[in-house]
């Protein structure tokens, strides 16, 4: 499929849902010797994005994902899923840990609002302020 993407002959999109709540994930962190960093676990509501990426373009599309396949496969538009854990064959994966891990500041945890509105400044300047180089 990718390398018919490649010749032109097919547009791939890669899809996926991810979910942004106040509960910021903390992949590492460094402190000064003797030094007791913590942070405080805590609830919130979640608030889930369903995106299609276009690597080849850097567009997002979030659609009704459900609604559409049959249109979709009237129009020749075909669904392949992916086999689970298989997030290196996903484009759209490397798309969210971009989100969840550089592009959204940690203001934006502060509260929910604003880890929503974050969340959507993000989205709607997706292949333009924020993009991402995928080596062919």
């Amino acid at each position: 499929m990718q390398d018919l993407e490649k010749e032109g002959r097919v547009d791939v999109f890669y899809g996926d849902e991810s979910g942004f709540c106040l509960t910021s994930a903390i992949p590492y962190g460094w402190q000064f010797p003797g030094e007791q960093v913590a942070t405080q676990p805590r609830h919130s509501q979640r608030f889930n994005v369903l995106g299609f990426y276009n690597a080849a373009t850097n567009e997002l599309h979030a659609a009704a994902f459900q609604a559409r396949l049959e249109a979709w496969q009237a129009q020749e538009v075909y669904i392949f899923y992916l086999p689970t854990d298989s997030s290196h064959l996903n484009k759209i994966e490397t798309f969210w840990r971009k989100i969840k891990y550089e592009w959204l500041w940690p203001e934006a945890y502060t509260m929910f609002n604003v880890l929503k509105t974050a969340v959507w400044y993000i989205l709607n300047r997706v292949g333009l302020q924020f993009t991402i180089q995928f080596q062919t």
